[in-house]
């Protein structure tokens, strides 16, 4: 078992360790940018936020829930922002208003805004 570690310390020099480690840094980095996701949640909220504020239809959320999901072919990243009321009387999955707006993760392009009639 020596014998191999002392042929490891052998071929891994400070040099090599180096590249190495540059390497997997480059691969890292590339593949986060080609994530198709630019814009942060906070960004993603802020535009769905404007849109949702800007239709008709707008109610006043109690909770605000994002999430990043791939749609359509080809994929591309989505922002998918839900606002919400819940349902007092309902059962967690029950709204009395629920809308959900989705925003390009990549150019910040709002696709759909999608807001449900109000329960009861």
């Amino acid at each position: 078992m020596s014998d191999w570690i002392d042929k490891l310390k052998n071929f891994m020099t400070p040099r090599k360790v180096i590249f190495i480690v540059a390497g997997l840094l480059v691969v890292v980095f590339v593949a986060r940018g080609c994530s198709g996701i630019d814009l942060s949640r906070e960004e993603a909220e802020a535009i769905a936020t404007a849109a949702f504020e800007a239709d008709d239809d707008y109610f006043e959320p109690e909770k605000i829930e994002s999430r990043v999901l791939r749609q359509g072919i080809p994929t591309r990243a989505v922002w998918i922002v839900v606002f919400t009321v819940a349902d007092p009387d309902g059962t967690r999955t029950e709204f009395l208003n629920h809308a959900t707006v989705r925003v390009d993760a990549g150019t910040g392009e709002v696709i759909e805004v999608d807001i449900g009639e109000p329960d009861g």
